[in-house]
């Protein structure tokens, strides 16, 4: 990631931008502006690079690498909090039945060793 390439190169093993275009849930993107390892450009274009359908308004924090839940505890916690009402079925208590994996009929009990 230390430079500006449209892809990654031979042996990143980040290779983020190249796939994010895939992804197909709500992402919500949080980088630190003040990054000196992954630089902010970086964050910034895999944003643009997602697809409008998953793209979330990103969190851009005035922190570094590993300090933004140091740094800037009450905006990321406000920004997590709202991206798991909006995006995640059970924090809202809208809980989608999970599909039977059983078919009708089938014995699933449990017999011990004993039996």
């Amino acid at each position: 990631v230390s430079f500006n390439y449209r892809n990654t190169t031979v042996g990143d093993k980040f290779a983020n931008i190249d796939i994010v275009e895939k992804i197909r849930c709500p992402t919500l993107v949080i980088h630190g502006k003040e990054d000196k390892v992954v630089p902010f450009w970086h964050g910034v274009n895999l944003h643009k690079k997602l697809s409008p359908k998953v793209r979330i308004i990103p969190l851009w924090l005035n922190a570094g690498h590993n300090n933004i839940e140091a740094t800037c505890t009450l905006d990321l916690i406000k920004k997590l909090n709202d991206y798991l009402e909006i995006n995640v079925p059970a924090k809202s208590g809208h809980v989608p039945s999970p599909p039977s994996v059983f078919s009708e009929g089938m014995d699933i009990s449990v017999q011990s060793k004993n039996s």
